[in-house]
């Protein structure tokens, strides 16, 4: 996975990547130079990296169960707990929401922690029984949430995409082709929504 690293006008001028080779962060610029570098003994399988506008830097490791969370000195801060159910960071003080899921209730959770540790927001979200559910990104300003997951049938080769309110509610729903072998399939930057279309298997 990568995040691009942008400006205070939102141009990108580096990327950092999570590299599974060596299972190390790795920040890059755009003619390929190495800028910076971070590891930790307990990395085990990263996944899922991105960059708050506040400057901490997340990732996200299947193997740990982890996030892993930096300071823009890329001082190590925190590993919170973590479900390989996606995450995202949100607002000027790079608020981190990840969604848990409740065995009784059968129901996930939206839940937000700022850096200093506060739960700022616990909410129940209304969808239907599921798997694997992914949370892809938060709008604070619109007050929603954007999900993957795969219906209760089982995965057939598509996703169900649920946009949902910060009051539980499911807004939309509709289905998605899932890519095969990608992290980050779909994304929203300067309000628009990107899907990543790519044949692996025939990639040279």
């Amino acid at each position: 996975d990568f995040a691009p690293v942008r400006d205070e006008n939102g141009t990108a001028y580096s990327f950092w990547v999570a590299e599974s080779m060596e299972n190390r962060l790795i920040n890059v610029d755009f003619t390929g130079k190495i800028l910076h570098t971070v590891t930790n003994p307990d990395f085990k399988q990263l996944y899922k990296v991105e960059i708050g506008k506040g400057g901490n830097l997340f990732v996200a490791d299947k193997g740990a169960q982890r996030i892993f969370i930096y300071d823009k000195e890329l001082k190590f801060v925190e590993a919170v707990s973590w479900e390989w159910s996606g995450f995202a960071v949100s607002g000027d003080d790079d608020v981190l929401y990840r969604i848990f899921f409740t065995q009784e209730t059968g129901l996930l959770t939206l839940v937000a922690q700022n850096r200093e540790k506060q739960i700022l927001r616990e909410t129940e979200l209304l969808l239907p029984i599921h798997l694997n559910p992914e949370l892809c990104w938060v709008d604070e300003s619109k007050q929603e949430c954007l999900i993957t997951y795969t219906p209760k049938t089982g995965f057939a080769g598509k996703f169900m995409v649920a946009l949902v309110g910060f009051d539980g509610t499911v807004r939309k729903t509709t289905e998605m082709t899932a890519p095969i072998a990608m992290n980050r399939y779909i994304e929203r930057y300067n309000n628009k929504v990107w899907i990543a279309d790519a044949d692996f298997n025939t990639a040279p």
